[in-house]
C-alpha cells in the first residue's frame, strides 16, 4: 500500500502545476510543428486556376475548370500555406484565341505554371486534361408571345380582352452557338389552370442553357377573364353566287344559332349587325349540307351551334 501511495503522490499536482504542465506540452507541440514545417516534403495539392481571355468578346459555353491538381515539392510551410488556401492567388492560363482551344493537356501545363509557383517545384500534373469551350459573345432580339389561353380557363369562362404581354420583345446575350438556337419568337405557357378571374403575373423567360442571359429576365402577363353567357337568336341568311339551277336556296331566308359572349360585353351586341353568309361559288352537283358563316358578332364571342343548310344541285 505504501508503494501505491507513493506512486499516486508523484502524479498528485496542485492546480497551478497542471497549468504549467499543459503550457509546456503546448509549447513543445508548437516548436515541433514549426520545426517540421522547415523540412522538405512532396504532396498532392489542388491549386486554384483562372482561365483568362477577352471577356468583352468571348463567353464560356460551359463552366471553365477552376482548379488543377499537381504533385509538388517544397518546404513544409509553403506546402501548408498552399494546401490550406491561405493567400494563394490562382494560377493564370491566358488564351489569346479562346475559340480555337478545346482542351489543354495536363502535360503542357508544367512549363506554363512552374514560374507561377514561387518556392515550389512541380513534380507531376495530376489533372489529365482541362476541357475548354469558349465562344464568341452574341446577342439578338426575341419576340415574346403567349400560348393558347383557352385550355387554362375554367368551363364557361372566356377572355373579354386581348391578352397583354409587357414587354413584347427582349434581348438575349450569350455564346453565339447557344444564342443562334433560340427561335426569333418564344411562346410562353401559362403556369395556372381553371382561371375564373382576371390574371396578372410575371412569367420568367425559359432558357435551355443558363449561359444565355435575358434582359429583362421576365415579362408581365395580364388576362381579362369573364363568365360567358349563352344567347340564341335567329338572323338573316345571305346567299352569295347562287347558280341558276338552285332555286330552293332562294327559299331559305334565316337561320338560328347560339353563341356565348363575355357577360361584360353582352350589352354591346347590336343584333342588326349580325348576319349569316353562305357562298355557293364553285358548287358541284349533288346534295350538300353547309354551315353558314356568322359575321358581325362582337369580339371574344364564340359560336356554340348553328343551323345547317341543305341544298340539292342537279344541273
Amino acid at each position: 500500500m505504501s508503494l501505491l501511495r507513493s506512486i499516486f503522490n508523484i502524479f498528485r499536482f496542485h492546480r497551478k502545476n497542471w497549468k504549467a504542465v499543459l503550457l509546456c506540452i503546448l509549447a513543445a507541440t508548437i516548436f515541433w510543428f514549426f520545426n517540421a514545417l522547415n523540412e522538405n516534403y512532396s504532396a498532392n495539392i489542388n491549386f486554384p486556376l483562372a482561365i483568362e481571355y477577352d471577356e468583352e468578346q468571348y463567353v464560356p459555353v460551359n463552366p471553365l475548370p477552376e482548379q488543377v491538381r499537381m504533385n509538388v515539392s517544397g518546404l513544409g510551410w509553403d506546402l501548408f500555406r498552399k494546401s490550406s488556401g491561405l493567400k494563394v492567388p490562382p494560377l493564370r492560363v491566358l488564351l489569346d484565341n479562346p475559340t480555337e482551344v478545346k482542351k489543354i493537356p495536363g502535360s503542357s501545363l508544367l512549363t506554363l505554371l512552374s514560374p507561377q509557383l514561387e518556392g515550389l517545384q512541380i513534380n507531376l500534373v495530376l489533372t489529365d486534361t482541362l476541357q475548354i469551350q469558349i465562344d464568341h459573345k452574341a446577342s439578338k432580339t426575341v419576340q415574346i408571345q403567349l400560348g393558347q389561353v383557352d385550355a387554362h380557363l375554367r368551363k364557361n369562362y372566356g377572355l373579354s380582352a386581348l391578352p397583354r404581354v409587357q414587354p413584347t420583345e427582349i434581348m438575349i446575350e450569350g455564346p453565339q452557338s447557344l444564342v443562334n438556337r433560340v427561335p426569333d419568337t418564344l411562346v410562353l405557357a401559362l403556369p395556372v389552370s381553371d382561371l375564373e378571374r382576371n390574371y396578372s403575373d410575371e412569367l420568367p423567360i425559359p432558357m435551355e442553357n443558363d449561359r444565355v442571359v435575358c434582359d429583362p429576365p421576365a415579362v408581365q402577363v395580364m388576362l381579362s377573364v369573364d363568365r360567358m353567357v349563352k344567347v340564341t337568336d335567329t338572323i338573316p341568311l345571305h346567299i352569295l353566287n347562287i347558280p341558276k339551277e338552285v332555286k330552293s336556296a332562294m327559299l331559305i331566308k334565316e337561320v338560328s344559332f347560339t353563341y356565348s359572349i363575355p357577360s361584360s360585353l353582352s350589352q354591346t351586341v347590336v343584333t342588326d349587325s349580325i348576319r349569316a353568309e353562305l357562298d355557293l361559288a364553285g358548287l358541284k352537283r349533288g346534295r350538300h349540307k353547309f354551315a353558314p358563316v356568322i359575321k358581325g358578332l362582337p369580339a371574344f364571342s364564340q359560336i356554340e351551334r348553328i343551323d345547317s343548310v341543305e341544298l340539292s344541285f342537279m344541273p
